[in-house]
């Protein structure tokens, strides 16, 4: 559970290894791919969820004593790993509260950049990673809204008065 109040985390891990430093991510979010499918002449549309689209987010590690800066070269040398004769990049094991509440648990390295300095004796390292996931088919149209949402628009309220007056008239 994410909690950064009552138990803060200020690492990651991917492939089992654990980020040197103190880390944080930025902009992890999970979308979906909404199809709106409307018909010529009417008003409103159907929704069709066509997948969720692949996590893209950001760990930046901050570096400031010695120990984190021998720990970064190890830890980058891991995330560096690329076999140019395999056709696709392998992705690594990732956990962090933030992705873990998400079900993200796989990444690829989209980009690192070399560290940079951010105070006196602070640096910062930045790594663009991407969900790995395999894909599943995925395709469902939304049945409708919540029962008892009420609709605004008086003509489908008139439907909905009707409606519940035949079948009361038909028991």
């Amino acid at each position: 559970m994410f909690d950064p109040l009552r138990a803060p985390v200020d690492y990651f891990e991917v492939a089992g290894r654990r980020s040197p430093g103190v880390a944080e991510l930025e902009g992890v979010t999970l979308a979906r791919t909404i199809d709106e499918r409307k018909g010529f002449g009417l008003m409103g549309a159907t929704t069709v969820v066509k997948g969720q689209k692949l996590a893209r987010f950001t760990a930046k590690v901050r570096l400031f004593e010695p120990a984190h800066f021998d720990a970064w070269q190890t830890f980058v040398d891991v995330l560096r790993r690329f076999n140019p004769r395999q056709d696709r990049l392998r992705g690594f094991t990732f956990s962090h509260p933030q992705t873990d509440q998400l079900g993200i648990s796989a990444v690829v390295v989209e980009e690192i950049a070399s560290p940079v300095q951010t105070g006196d004796g602070e640096w910062t390292a930045s790594i663009k990673l991407v969900e790995h996931r395999r894909p599943r088919p995925m395709l469902a149209t939304t049945d409708g809204a919540d029962a008892g949402a009420a609709s605004p628009d008086p003509v489908d309220q008139e439907i909905e008065r009707l409606t519940r007056q035949v079948q009361e008239l038909a028991q």
